[in-house]
């Protein structure tokens, strides 16, 4: 308590409650702790020091009874825990940093243990169109994989955790909770959460992409009937005068093969 002797301090608090305790009804509550149950153990108050510095303390405390049962005094030990209270404070803080990072975060994520997820964030709930998190966590991982991608998904996940080479990057046709379809991205790592291995997984929304995809393929592949079944000939030249494309109509018309 910053004090150079016993003496000292005993003779300078005279109000310990006032006096050490940053919240003198911390020492209230002590007292009536101790009355009810005659000893506590742990009991963690932020008290002061004698020049008015705070720090942290942990009090195990017992009462001494006289032969009728009186108390004589209170008797135990304080443990300045400042430095695992700040490291805590810390922890408290990053948690804090990246919990707000995860739950803003575009993408859904997913913590994964074996094949059930006991995290997702917001946007994963949002993806797959449920109410909370609740209504996935423990569920098997194939509660947001359509059927038709069921088999790639589990040998994925499966080889992933018996630790043998999987893709870092993967889509598959998903399926929300009202029956419609999404297509995902997924990107996943294998890593040590509270002592055991788990699976970090980042799963992004690219069902406008693959629509986009699918039209433009769409596009070619009719482009690409229209083309060889047209009655006249067609040529694309490139700026060198080379052919880059001929349809079967104009080879036809002068004789050459493709």
């Amino acid at each position: 308590f910053g004090y150079s002797t016993p003496l000292e301090m005993i003779t300078m608090v005279k109000d310990i409650g006032r006096q050490l305790y940053v919240n003198p009804q911390d020492r209230t509550r002590l007292l009536s702790m101790l009355k009810k149950w005659e000893r506590v153990d742990g009991y963690e108050v932020e008290v002061f020091r004698k020049d008015k510095s705070r720090f942290w303390i942990s009090i195990n405390s017992h009462t001494v009874k006289d032969a009728n049962g009186q108390i004589l005094y209170y008797e135990g030990t304080m443990l300045d825990i400042t430095g695992r209270k700040q490291a805590m404070a810390q922890i408290r803080e990053s948690e804090e940093r990246y919990r707000t990072v995860i739950e803003h975060s575009n993408d859904g994520i997913s913590i994964n243990r074996g094949d059930r997820p006991e995290y997702v964030n917001k946007r994963f709930v949002e993806m797959f169109g449920y109410d909370s998190p609740e209504d996935i966590i423990g569920k098997h991982v194939t509660i947001i994989v359509h059927p038709d991608d069921h088999a790639m998904v589990t040998d994925i996940n499966q080889r992933r955790q018996r630790g043998e080479p999987v893709p870092s990057r993967y889509e598959f046709k998903g399926i929300r909770k009202d029956g419609s379809v999404i297509y995902v991205e997924v990107s996943a790592a294998s890593l040590f959460f509270r002592g055991t291995p788990v699976s970090l997984i980042y799963l992004r929304d690219v069902t406008k992409r693959k629509i986009a995809e699918e039209a433009i393929k769409n596009e070619r592949n009719r482009f690409q009937t229209l083309s060889d079944n047209a009655p006249f000939g067609i040529m694309v030249i490139d700026e060198k005068g080379t052919f880059t494309y001929l349809n079967p109509k104009f080879t036809e018309l002068f004789g050459y093969d493709l």
